[in-house]
């Protein structure tokens, strides 16, 4: 589950873990103007190296097909485990 504190909301999802990489599954029907009736969908992966998480790719369900969005996979890494 992923909150967002401007939203108010908190947003599922489902997560798998393949080898070193993690696939988030999620669902956003937050939409308050519509009353949910809009939901998007998208999965994020990230590459798992040591305790830290790696952004490497990105999709969203458009028109009820999978679309690559263009990221650019960064050095650094977007979570840090810590203890």
């Amino acid at each position: 589950m992923e909150y967002d504190c401007e939203l108010d909301y908190a947003f599922h999802s489902v997560y798998n873990l393949v080898k070193d990489t993690l696939v988030i599954k999620g669902k956003d029907d937050s939409h308050s103007e519509d009353n949910g009736k809009i939901t998007s969908y998208w999965i994020t992966k990230y590459l798992i190296k040591n305790n830290d998480l790696y952004l490497i790719g990105r999709k969203e369900l458009v028109n009820g097909k999978w679309k690559d969005l263009n990221i650019k996979p960064d050095k650094n890494p977007d979570f840090r485990r810590v203890k």
